[in-house]
């Protein structure tokens, strides 16, 4: 084959595999939709990374989307599970957690999750926090390594596990003006381990 060496064999093989659909920005997430837009500030708050949340830091992004329009996929990846952000039952207390792979390795970030810092020591009186923390942190590195891996709240998904396309269907949004009126409804969507995903919208 003309002496080409391995290595140039292993990158256009590489190439190949690195399909289109996994590279490059994010599909746009809402239906009508031009663009993947960050909610603004209103009485309830501000929709940016980092934003202030009363006693805490917003550790995501809320991307704008009326209620009840269809959501997407933002790559081409896996649905892993259901993702709750509340404790209480209401309605709008849904949404999963995809992974995908893609040119995203995020080196020695895939590792800070803060979950990775507990020790059984300090958790001796609640063995099962401490296990799920455990979980956390294992799912993060891994996907870490691999690539997206992403939580998106406020949807009633189509399904809750299964493979999923860049720009497919996901789910439609919940009532939010039913729960927080008057905000400016939106898709809420974090990174596994916390760092911004303002860059792939």
């Amino acid at each position: 084959m003309g002496g080409q060496s391995p290595m140039f064999f292993t990158g256009v093989l590489l190439a190949v595999l690195i399909s289109p659909a996994l590279a490059g920005p994010w599909a746009i997430i809402c239906a009508g939709k031009s663009s993947n837009e960050i909610r603004t500030c209103d009485s309830h708050g501000c929709g940016q990374y980092t934003a202030q949340r009363n006693q805490r830091l917003h550790q995501g992004v809320d991307v704008l989307c009326s209620d009840g329009s269809t959501v997407y996929a933002p790559f081409t990846g896996m649905i892993v599970g259901q993702e709750k952000p509340f404790k209480n039952r209401n309605a709008i207390n849904n949404g999963v957690r995809i992974s995908g792979r893609g040119p995203t390795y995020r080196g020695p970030s895939a590792f800070t999750h803060p979950a990775c810092g507990k020790s059984p020591h300090s958790r001796r009186h609640n063995w099962n926090e401490y296990t799920e923390q455990l979980a956390e942190c294992w799912r993060s590195r891994i996907a870490g390594l691999l690539g997206f891996c992403i939580k998106m709240f406020y949807i009633k998904p189509v399904k809750y596990k299964g493979s999923i396309k860049k720009g497919e269907k996901l789910g439609t949004l919940l009532p939010l003006q039913k729960v927080y009126p008057g905000i400016q409804s939106h898709v809420h969507i974090e990174n596994c381990d916390l760092t911004d995903p303002t860059v792939y919208l």
